[in-house]
C-alpha cells in the first residue's frame, strides 16, 4: 500500500480527516494524478478503523472531484485534480464572456442576419417558428421513411379517444 494518510494531527470527524490528508497530499505532490489509493478494507485495516469511517471518506472525496471510482479496477486520484484555484499563489484570471472568435468587419454579420429573418418573416412569419415542431418521424411520408420503421403515433380523435 502506497499510501496511508496522517489523520492524528488534525481535526474533526475522522472520515474528513482522510479526505483533508488526500487533499493535502494531492496538493504537496506526495498523491498524484492517477495514482491508485488503498481499497477501502486495506485503508481502514492500517489506519486502525471502521470501515464505514473510509467508505465516507471516499464517497465525500468522490464528491468533492479529488478521487474517482473505476469499477473492477480501484480508486484512483482523479486525473482533473492538482492544486484547489484557491491555493494558487497566482490565481489566472480567465475571462469566458467571449467564447467565439472576433468576426471581420467585411463579413457584415449583423446586415446579413437582419436580412435573413426579414427573409423568414416574409417567406412565413416569425410566429410559426416559435412552436415545438413534431419529431422527425411525423414530418416523413410513409414513402420516405426507411424500410422496416413502423410508424408509432396513434391519431387521436378531437374527443381523445
Amino acid at each position: 500500500m502506497d499510501w496511508i494518510p496522517t489523520i492524528s494531527e488534525l481535526s474533526g470527524p475522522r472520515y474528513q480527516r482522510i479526505v483533508e490528508a488526500m487533499e493535502a497530499d494531492i496538493a504537496a505532490g506526495r498523491l498524484v494524478r492517477g495514482q491508485q489509493l488503498p481499497t477501502q478494507r486495506a485503508l481502514a485495516k492500517a489506519l486502525g478503523i471502521d470501515l464505514t469511517t473510509v467508505t465516507r471518506a471516499y464517497t465525500e472525496a468522490r464528491r468533492r472531484g479529488i478521487m474517482e471510482a473505476r469499477v473492477g479496477q480501484g480508486s484512483f486520484v482523479s486525473e482533473t485534480s492538482a492544486r484547489r484555484a484557491v491555493d494558487l499563489p497566482h490565481p489566472v484570471a480567465i475571462d469566458l464572456s467571449m467564447n467565439v472568435p472576433p468576426h471581420p468587419l467585411e463579413a457584415q454579420l449583423d446586415e446579413r442576419i437582419i436580412a435573413g429573418m426579414e427573409a423568414i418573416r416574409a417567406q412565413s412569419g416569425l410566429t410559426a417558428h416559435l412552436n415545438y415542431q413534431p419529431p422527425a418521424a411525423a414530418r416523413m411520408s410513409a414513402r420516405s421513411r426507411p424500410a422496416g420503421c413502423v410508424h408509432a403515433f396513434r391519431t387521436r380523435t378531437p374527443t381523445g379517444s
